[in-house]
């Protein structure tokens, strides 16, 4: 536990002054800046006898090195000052990333780390495309105060008893933005009060949306109560994944009663014309919609869009049955690849993500970086965050406050992961339980239909993984 303190308090010297960065590690956006200390942090330690010991080869669609110009992250300075360490870049895209992968791995060219998409895992494991993690959790520190508060993330993980995805960090949290301008209108509590208070559930949602869209705008504009990615955020507030690890092994659980529940709710949405179809890309600026379901990274533009509506937002509510509230967002973390000789260089890469994402000095200036106006040319607001939203969205990752779920069925294969042509017949398990039940009504199609389809797909997939 000390080594740690110490170790962070040596990182306070690089964080201290590092430029503003919106955060400490590259997401999958290229849009992202990354920050890093104008000075080194001094080698604590000798160099190691062997120059190529911590060079490591990344395959992905973004690029852990810095752009020509631009600073390095936290991460990568940790790795390069502190441990000698370099990372070489292949550049893919994210519809070849496999297929180079795979091409690689079959003809024993050096790859070490690769990106985590929830694509990739666990079917990624059953390919022969990743390794276990297990052997370096003494270099990574797994066992220290370093990991305290996120090593039960590690555990949702696991598969088959080992370790391939092992998260430094939670981002991206699906969210309910709305306008407290709006809610005060129509004589509403504020939602975020109401989660505060431990109030916040489907039937407070539900009533909000009703009583909404029960008197008509005063130009007759359709109005709506929700918008945007709801059911990618309802299924896993009802308390249970699709598809869950237990005891080593992969679980159908289309047929228990919380899965049931949701898509029940996402039909009764849908039947009391509640729920807005088109695509939205931030909130509504009529006024007209009481929600958009959406990622936090929505929330900037949402802001500059809607300067007189007051925005906020607010979490999945809970079902009345779960008293818990769950994370549905992003794990972020990098995987081992196969045959790998460099196991050791990737776990130490990882604990430094690690240790810049848990720093106080790099969490400080990303939020510093995030409360800025982002401009245009001419000075018109592109993007802004209040201290009280940046606040609120980064405690949405909290696992302390959240339960993580790890939801396995997006990592099962095209029959249950993927869009096809966007309609029923072709998209996968996973997207149509997404979806279909907000597009129909009741009496057009029922739960038990598609509940029945999804069990013999999702049966047939884990008999593969289950082996």
């Amino acid at each position: 536990m000390n080594k740690i303190k110490r170790f962070l308090a040596g990182t306070a010297a690089l964080t201290v002054v590092m430029s503003a960065a919106v955060s400490c590690s590259k997401k999958k956006s290229s849009d992202t800046k990354e920050s890093e200390s104008s000075s080194h942090i001094q080698p604590t330690e000798p160099a190691t006898e062997d120059p190529d010991k911590m060079t490591i080869t990344w395959l992905g669609d973004f690029d852990l090195n810095p752009d020509p110009g631009e600073p390095r992250s936290t991460a990568l300075a940790l790795f390069e000052d502190q441990y000698g360490g370099k990372i070489n870049y292949i550049r893919s895209t994210p519809g070849e990333n496999l297929s180079i992968l795979d091409s690689m791995i079959a003809a024993g060219e050096e790859v070490d780390i690769f990106p985590y998409y929830p694509e990739y895992f666990p079917q990624g494991v059953i390919k022969d495309r990743f390794e276990p993690l297990d052997p370096y959790f003494d270099t990574l520190e797994f066992d220290s105060d370093l990991w305290s508060g996120i090593s039960s993330v590690t555990e949702a993980f696991a598969y088959k008893d080992q370790h391939y995805v092992v998260p430094y960090s939670m981002s991206d949290p699906l969210v309910l933005t709305y306008s407290r301008k709006i809610m005060a209108d129509n004589g509403f509590e504020d939602p975020y009060k109401l989660y505060t208070e431990g109030k916040w559930d489907w039937d407070n949602f539900m009533a909000m949306m009703e009583k909404f869209v029960s008197e008509p705008a005063p130009d007759w504009t359709p109005k709506y109560g929700i918008g945007g990615s709801f059911g990618k955020g309802v299924i896993p507030s009802a308390g249970k994944t699709v598809v869950s690890c237990e005891n080593g092994g992969l679980v159908n659980n289309i047929m228990s009663p919380e899965i049931q529940k949701a898509q029940e709710f996402m039909n009764d949405i849908s039947a009391k014309n509640l729920y807005r179809r088109d695509i939205i890309s931030c909130y509504p600026t009529n006024g007209c919609t009481l929600f958009l379901a959406d990622n936090g990274w929505s929330l900037g533009q949402s802001n500059a869009s809607n300067p007189d509506k007051d925005i906020m937002i607010v979490p999945f509510p809970k079902s009345k049955e779960n008293p818990s509230y769950y994370f549905s967002g992003s794990y972020n973390a990098r995987m081992l690849v196969k045959n790998s000789r460099k196991g050791e260089a990737v776990a130490t890469y990882i604990k430094c993500e690690r240790l810049a994402a848990s720093d106080p000095k790099c969490l400080e200036s990303a939020k510093n970086q995030a409360l800025q106006e982002v401009k245009t040319a001419s000075g018109i607001v592109r993007s802004s965050m209040t201290e009280e939203q940046y606040n609120a969205l980064t405690s949405f990752c909290d696992p302390a406050k959240f339960i993580p779920e790890v939801e396995f069925g997006y990592g099962l294969g095209d029959g249950m992961n993927t869009m096809g042509d966007y309609t029923y017949e072709t998209r996968g398990v996973m997207n149509n339980l997404e979806m279909k039940m907000l597009e129909v009504n009741p009496e057009d199609f029922k739960w038990e239909d598609m509940r029945d389809g999804c069990k013999a797909v999702i049966e047939k997939a884990l008999a593969e993984y289950n082996k």
